[in-house]
């Protein structure tokens, strides 16, 4: 199998769910970490190496994060790179510069992702806000005549405050489930204590964002010896 077959067969069952929630943005989407973690398994299958690095390039008078995604075939020594963008906001308020850098690379390594992948990156449609669409005034409509008195519109009183709804969060696929007890072994963290911190009785009770929340947690964790 040459290095662009191991990528076909890459691409074709590589997937990465969009477990994570942005409150900010109100879409579900993917990290760089989700992408790699996903992609682990199925590079020891082909016998291929991921190898991701950054370099600082300056385009103009701006100053943009190159980030290389590097597939490497161990087998035949064959290459296939895709590269990434991303520009530092020197703008952003309450980070430093090393923080600054470091997000932003990781934005240009999961686009490097994106592109060796053939993962789209859109944002899910279901999980943006519904846009509403202004009615049609009908054809020909009349103005009111001069006489016709307009019936004033109640105020809402002041008191009366709008409660956010909250999005449900879905179940977890088997595919998240594999993933999180693969995590787990790696970590040296049993399952069942997992679960037991978001007080459900198994791991398929569990819904996207404790998934989420549970993958953030163990990633941070240092690897079992």
């Amino acid at each position: 199998m040459g290095i662009y077959e191991k990528l076909l067969t890459l691409q074709a069952n590589l997937k990465v769910p969009k477990g994570q929630y942005s409150d900010f943005g109100g879409y579900y989407y993917r990290s760089c970490e989700d992408i790699t973690e996903a992609a682990k398994p199925l590079l020891v299958e082909v016998k291929a190496v991921l190898l991701l690095t950054d370099e600082i390039v300056v385009i103009g008078n701006r100053t943009y994060v190159k980030a290389v995604a590097k597939l490497i075939d161990t087998e035949s020594d064959g290459v296939v790179e895709v590269d990434g963008y991303a520009r530092e906001d020197e703008s952003q308020k309450g980070k430093d510069v090393a923080q600054i850098t470091g997000s932003c690379s990781s934005y240009a390594r999961k686009y490097a992702l994106n592109g060796l992948f053939a993962l789209d990156d859109a944002k899910d449609a279901d999980a943006l806000p519904p846009v509403q669409q202004p009615a049609e005034k009908p054809a020909g409509s009349q103005k009111p005549a001069n006489n016709a008195k307009r019936q004033p519109t109640a105020k809402p009183a002041n008191n009366a405050k709008r409660q956010p709804t909250a999005k449900p969060a879905g179940k977890v696929t088997s595919y998240q489930m594999g993933q999180l007890q693969a995590l787990a072994k790696q970590k040296g963290v049993a399952v069942d204590s997992v679960v037991a911190g978001y007080k459900i009785n198994n791991l398929q009770d569990m819904d996207t964002k404790q998934w989420a929340q549970a993958m953030n947690s163990l990633r941070k964790r240092a690897d079992a010896q």
